[in-house]
């Protein structure tokens, strides 16, 4: 049977991923939920253009967006808004996007957050004082699409299953591929 995608009102993708034998040897069905609901993505980046592309892609791909210019910025909208995920850029003005990652991780409120550093230069010492204040990861610039999407939903989707019975490794290992393959 082939997998099938639904979108509910409140966001929810459904899979349903077939019919699978259960335990007790009677069919079942198997469905997947990807629960990303509506999620805040917090992007800090100074370029205007940059700034409007990321916006506009991860918007078209549901997701709410707040802005930040500065890490100073950065790190207030972090401490208010409360966002699934920070996409801050190293190089901003006044606080750079390394020492507004510190801040945010080191307020109890915030440090919690994933914070996705934005680089063209990935392997810099930028880079490595990045992961080692506290970034999860670090996106390329220029930043590809399915890459962004990757991170997007690797950070702020969880996902659940329901089935009237459960089921074998196997089961789950082909749910995994046909989770990835239905996201992206």
């Amino acid at each position: 049977m082939i997998p099938w995608t639904v979108r509910s009102s409140s966001e929810c993708a459904l899979m349903f991923t077939g019919l699978e034998r259960c335990l007790n040897g009677t069919a079942c069905a198997v469905i997947w939920f990807v629960m990303c609901g509506t999620k805040k993505i917090l992007i800090v980046e100074d370029n205007p253009d940059l700034r409007e592309l990321l916006t506009i892609i991860i918007r078209r791909l549901g997701y709410e967006v707040a802005i930040a210019i500065t890490g100073d910025e950065a790190v207030a909208r972090a401490s208010g808004m409360k966002p699934d995920l920070i996409l801050m850029d190293v190089g901003l003005p006044k606080l750079n996007g390394v020492e507004a990652t510190i801040e945010i991780k080191a307020n109890p409120a915030t440090k919690d957050i994933p914070v996705v550093i934005l680089s063209a230069l990935p392997m810099s010492s930028h880079g490595r004082h990045a992961i080692e204040a506290g970034a999860v990861e670090i996106l390329q610039k220029p930043v590809r699409v399915a890459d962004l999407e990757q991170v997007l939903s690797k950070y702020t989707c969880s996902e659940s299953r329901v089935a009237t019975e459960s089921s074998t490794n196997s089961v789950r290992a082909k749910r995994s591929q046909e989770t990835n393959n239905t996201l992206h």
